[in-house]
């Protein structure tokens, strides 16, 4: 296998620098800066506030960990944890024993009250303007395993989507939802999540229903729902597509900040007009639907000409060479959120080549001179990755590599 001349995989770190460790001298270790705490989860499986400037090392999917790369997001939801606040809809609301998530016992336990087969608690939003939002809570099952989500009266539409709390499975009941998913994070807890669009409406409100099943929220009795109950925890309500990383409030909105990355002098990685490039994502990459996104560009300076990745969240667009006569590499995947996405790209002065998941590698023609210069911004500025990015590894080699070693990188 092709040996490269720097490589970033996420281990040491310190507030303001994610360390490389190739090259052994430090010339590869990249600026990082964020204006505000953000979390992710530990090598314990629990979510944990990463200090400002400091990366954001990830062990969500276990394994070798990734680096979080994320956009500024705001959750909406005054009041993510403390759910007694919450208006209850025929249920009790009553803390929890158990653990939650970020490893403290601070979880809610909702069941019926005895008064209605159907129960829930609800939480009013403002949006400050229209667009793609979702809803996300982090749930599991107790005594019952199903849930409800459904916010409302955005527009006047409805986005139910049931969820079971042993499977992750999710059921979406009304026709408005646009995407909705499910991801694990250990000890029993699924973090669950519906999102749908508003383009009028920028207030209206979230429910959380204990359901009978993945098809009803009415139980068969009220008995029978006051017999049923699920613990929650960490309500999230955003502008985006999806969800980004959780952010916590107690009492007013808050924002996270953007993680910003820069690094200089790439030059020295690559060949004269000649070199690779590999990346290895812990997840798909891009979660916009209603746009495409770019994440970490590669900048020839003298003539601002760039790689990068771009895609939405159903098409991936592959590695992307702007400016040598809009040259693109297309690939039109479907996005599986388990899986890891490992693209390469590499060039000499007559052509190119592209690969991602060792599948269709594409090849096109070099019409100019290319040497990337910086990670970054044409200026020397920091780079803002969009939405939520876990990367593993990236990978630089002076050289352009043979189709048997694009394969050796990219195949899973």
């Amino acid at each position: 296998m092709a040996t490269p001349t720097f490589l970033l995989t996420p281990s040491g770190y310190k507030a303001g620098t994610l360390y490389a460790p190739l090259p052994a001298d430090g010339d590869g270790d990249m600026e990082m800066t964020r204006s505000a705490i953000a979390t992710r989860v530990n090598q314990n499986g629990i979510i944990q506030d990463s200090a400002v400037d400091v990366p954001r090392i990830d062990y969500l999917y276990g394994g070798c960990p990734s680096c979080i790369f994320e956009e500024a997001t705001t959750n909406l939801i005054d009041e993510s944890e403390d759910f007694s606040t919450w208006i209850s809809i025929s249920a009790d609301v009553n803390a929890s024993s158990v653990v939650s998530p970020d490893g403290n016992t601070n979880a809610y336990r909702i069941q019926g009250d005895g008064t209605s087969v159907f129960h829930a608690i609800r939480h009013n939003v403002t949006l400050p303007s229209a667009g793609r939002f979702t809803f996300s809570l982090f749930a599991k099952a107790a005594s019952n395993s199903f849930i409800l989500m459904q916010p409302e009266a955005f527009d006047s539409f409805s986005y139910s989507v049931y969820f079971d709390l042993n499977t992750g499975a999710i059921n979406a009941g009304d026709p408005d939802v646009d995407y909705a998913g499910s991801e694990y994070y250990g000890n029993g807890w699924y973090r669950c999540w519906v999102s749908g669009s508003t383009t009028t409406d920028l207030i209206g409100r979230v429910l959380v229903y204990g359901s009978e099943s993945i098809t009803n929220a009415a139980f068969p009795s009220a008995a029978a729902g006051a017999a049923a109950s699920v613990d929650i925890f960490g309500a999230q309500f955003e502008l985006q597509d999806r969800p980004h990383s959780y952010v916590k409030t107690t009492g007013s909105v808050v924002s996270s900040a953007a993680d910003e990355f820069r690094l200089s002098n790439i030059g020295q990685f690559f060949g004269t007009n000649t070199g690779a490039v590999y990346f290895e994502f812990a997840d798909y990459p891009f979660r916009y639907e209603s746009a495409n996104e770019n994440f970490l560009r590669l900048y020839d300076q003298s003539t601002n000409d760039y790689i990068g990745i771009r895609g939405k969240f159903d098409t991936f667009f592959g590695p992307q060479l702007i400016g040598w006569s809009s040259i693109n590499a297309q690939y039109n995947t479907e996005p599986v959120v388990s899986s890891i996405r490992k693209v390469a790209f590499t060039w000499d002065g007559s052509d190119w080549k592209s690969k991602v998941n060792g599948q269709s590698e594409q090849t096109g023609a070099v019409t100019a001179n290319f040497n990337p210069t910086i990670i970054g911004l044409t200026g020397g500025g920091y780079w803002t990755a969009g939405s939520l990015v876990r990367l593993k590894t990236l990978a630089f080699y002076d050289r352009k590599l043979t189709s048997n070693e694009l394969d050796e990188l990219t195949t899973l």
